[in-house]
């Protein structure tokens, strides 16, 4: 007896603590019964959104902390008071996406991160959630949804035969070749183009940052002034590249709610939608108010205002309805369309043009049919060198454009030649 009790172990005051029970006691592990759902439960900071998976879970976290901001749609009225709609209008015409100009819809804030959480392209389906249901929707049935055009046409990757994006900004801007970081809106010339950018920066590849012009924005812009090519962006592929890219993101304010919003209620999809979602506060149109905020036009404090030709305001560019003829475009666009030759150079360059020169291009505008009746005289009010030629030097920047054309054929070349 006394060999067995001298191997029981002594009883001290620390082990008795130790084996005491804690209090409240903590309930017994068990294997937890199968669950009926198929789903996991929602997590109550995700505000009822039930994620499939931790990936999702990540994401849908990631999305909600980020700002959201209303996505802006087009606003017609604002528009024809600036007397630049139809001009807009035609640009969006050529490349068969002036649907979008009608389309309007609100923005929510956990739809859209449930869906970016979500979305992944595949084959040319577009799969995502919404309102805890799986969904998909084809490239072409997005195009469908506002009335954009599907045989024929291109994607954001595919090569343009004799596009270069740094030749093709310097026509719009007169400045050097293109570089996607510092290329400013505000350096376009047309201030119709100006326009025609902020809807694409809007609407198409949706982000709150427009003061720069993207790789994909500059490619769209070139094939709505160059409608004798063809040249089709497939809107759907084009708007699934960057949601794409917008889901991978960490970074940055959600802009592109209304897109959200049209696809769910598209007949193609048909979400409850929006459930019990509020939408984000704010206006949801590129209002007179936003435009101005974004430098595209000023109040020259007399009540009239003018349009900002480059980077400067050109006080002679009333909006007015007598000077809307000076935007107007002709049918095909030229480059001196998008260029406004008379505003974009000194004073003194406009009066050294050659009387010979401005009276053969006078003769060849009227040749030319226009596609709308204009409303106005060619100069419409404004200055009758809106039509002359083009400057001195302007050649010289013709002759450069020329140079980099062949440096890069050659460049192509060489090239194709080592592969």
């Amino acid at each position: 007896m006394e060999a067995t009790s001298s191997k029981r172990p002594r009883q001290t005051k620390s082990s008795a603590r130790r084996r005491k029970p804690r209090s409240p006691s903590p309930p017994s592990i068990s294997p937890s019964p199968p669950s009926s759902s198929p789903t996991p439960p929602a997590d109550p900071s995700h505000f009822g959104v039930v994620c499939l998976g931790p990936v999702q879970h990540g994401k849908l976290d990631s999305f909600l902390k980020r700002g959201h901001v209303i996505q802006k749609f087009v606003h017609v009225p604002t528009l024809k008071e600036l007397h630049v709609y139809n001009q807009v209008k035609t640009m969006f015409r050529n490349i068969g996406w002036h649907g979008w100009l009608r389309v309007h819809e609100l923005s929510y804030k956990v739809p859209t991160a449930e869906f970016l959480s979500s979305v992944y392209l595949d084959h040319g389906i577009l799969y995502f959630r919404l309102m805890n249901q799986d969904y998909e929707i084809s490239l072409d049935q997005i195009n469908a949804i506002v009335g954009a055009p599907t045989e024929n046409t291109f994607g954001p990757t595919d090569p343009i035969q004799g596009y270069y994006d740094m030749t093709w900004l310097t026509q719009l801007t007169q400045l050097h070749p293109y570089v996607s970081s510092v290329a400013k809106a505000s350096s376009l010339i047309h201030p119709v183009i100006k326009v025609a950018h902020r809807i694409i920066a809007s609407l198409v590849a949706p982000r709150e940052e427009r003061s720069t012009i993207s790789a994909l924005e500059l490619k769209i812009l070139y094939a709505m002034t160059h409608p004798e090519n063809n040249l089709i962006p497939h809107y759907g592929r084009f708007l699934c590249h960057k949601l794409i890219r917008l889901s991978a993101s960490r970074s940055g304010k959600i802009v592109c709610g209304g897109i959200v919003s049209m696809l769910a209620k598209s007949t193609h999809i048909r979400a409850p939608y929006p459930g019990p979602h509020q939408p984000l506060p704010g206006d949801p149109y590129l209002t007179t108010t936003i435009l101005e905020s974004m430098r595209l036009f000023r109040s020259a404090g007399d009540g009239t205002h003018h349009w900002t030709v480059g980077q400067n305001h050109d006080p002679k560019l009333l909006i007015t309805p007598e000077n809307k003829g000076i935007l107007d475009f002709r049918n095909p666009i030229h480059m001196t369309d998008w260029q406004i030759i008379a505003y974009i150079f000194p004073h003194s360059y406009s009066t050294e043009v050659d009387e010979k020169s401005e009276e053969n291009e006078e003769d060849s505008d009227d040749d030319e049919e226009d596609e709308e009746p204009h409303h106005a005289s060619p100069t419409g009010g404004g200055s009758s060198s809106h039509f002359a030629a083009p400057p001195p030097y302007h050649q010289q920047y013709m002759d450069e454009f020329q140079s980099i054309h062949t440096r890069l054929d050659t460049y192509q070349q060489d090239i194709t030649s080592l592969t």
